[in-house]
């Protein structure tokens, strides 16, 4: 890694820094960002139709699966989002 540093310091490029979304850089990215969701779920079966969630219900339906599915918390969150057999 330090080595990576030092060629890239000497190539002395003059660089903004930018923590944007990669997405700020594409021309029509919600019709990328579409195509990419069709091609991941085109084999898909979904048991009922999916449905688009604003964002307050998407973080609500989301907070519900978590603690749905996660254990007490004296466990200290060791067990939560792991793969059991038996539960699955």
């Amino acid at each position: 890694m330090d080595d990576r540093i030092k060629k890239l310091e000497e190539l002395n490029i003059d660089s903004i820094v930018c923590g944007d979304s990669a997405w700020n850089f594409f021309i029509n990215k919600e019709d990328i960002q579409k195509e990419i969701t069709e091609k991941l779920f085109r084999n898909w079966q979904f048991s009922e139709s999916p449905a688009n969630l604003s964002l307050e219900e998407f973080i609500q339906k989301y907070s519900d699966e978590l603690d749905k599915h996660s254990f007490n918390k004296k466990y200290n969150y060791f067990y939560d989002n792991r793969a059991f057999p038996a539960l699955i």
